[in-house]
C-alpha cells in the first residue's frame, strides 16, 4: 500500500517541556502526581517546623523548617523544569546538536523514525484514539502513545488524516 500520510515536526524545547508538564498515559500521570503530592507534604511538614519553632522556646525547629522550606520550594519550581532542560539538551546532544525531528508514515502500517530509530506498529495495536486542539493520539496499550501533531502533515490533511485514521480502528475506544 502507497504511503497515504506524512507527519513530520521538529521536537522543540517548548513540545518537549509540553509533554512533560502533560503526560499521556496511567503510568507517567501517576509518577506525576506521586512526585508532586511527596513535594506538598514536604512544604506542609516544613510549615509545621517553623509553626513549631514560633512556639517553642528553642527557635531550631523554625529554622529547620525554613531551610527545608527552602528546599521543598526549590523542588517544587525549579527543579523539575532544570530536569526538563537537561533531559532535552542531552537527547539533542545525541543527535549531534541537529534539530530532533520525528517522522511517522502511514500506509499499510504506522511507521515512526528519529535520530534514536525506527519503529513500526501495526493499526490493529491502537487499542483507543483521541485528539485536542494539538495532538491526535494513537494508544498503544495504557502506557505508550503516539503523539501524531496536527499542525506535521507534510502529505494529506488533518481532516483527511482523521477520517483515515477513524477507518483503521472503527471498534476502538475514542477518549483522552
Amino acid at each position: 500500500m502507497a504511503t497515504e500520510f506524512i507527519n513530520e515536526y521538529e521536537i522543540t524545547f517548548d513540545i518537549y517541556r509540553n509533554w512533560v508538564r502533560h503526560p499521556v498515559g496511567q503510568k507517567a500521570k501517576k509518577n506525576r502526581t506521586k512526585r508532586l503530592l511527596w513535594k506538598t507534604a514536604g512544604l506542609c511538614i516544613a510549615v509545621f517546623l517553623i509553626l513549631l519553632g514560633i512556639f517553642l522556646p528553642d527557635n531550631a525547629a523554625m529554622y529547620i523548617g525554613i531551610a527545608f522550606a527552602g528546599a521543598m520550594a526549590y523542588l517544587l519550581i525549579f527543579s523539575s523544569s532544570n530536569a526538563t532542560k537537561k533531559q532535552y539538551k542531552l537527547a539533542v546532544a545525541a543527535n549531534e546538536n541537529k534539530p530532533w525531528i520525528r517522522t511517522y508514515t502511514f500506509s499499510d502500517v504506522i511507521k515512526m523514525s528519529d535520530f534514536r530509530g525506527d519503529a513500526e506498529y501495526r493499526y490493529a495495536q491502537i487499542s483507543m484514539t483521541a485528539e485536542d486542539g494539538d495532538y491526535f493520539y494513537l494508544w498503544l496499550g495504557r502506557d505508550y502513545v503516539l503523539r501524531i501533531l496536527k499542525s506535521g502533515f507534510i502529505k494529506g490533511s488533518e481532516g483527511a488524516f482523521r477520517n483515515f485514521i477513524e477507518s483503521k480502528t472503527k471498534k476502538k475506544k475514542k477518549g483522552r
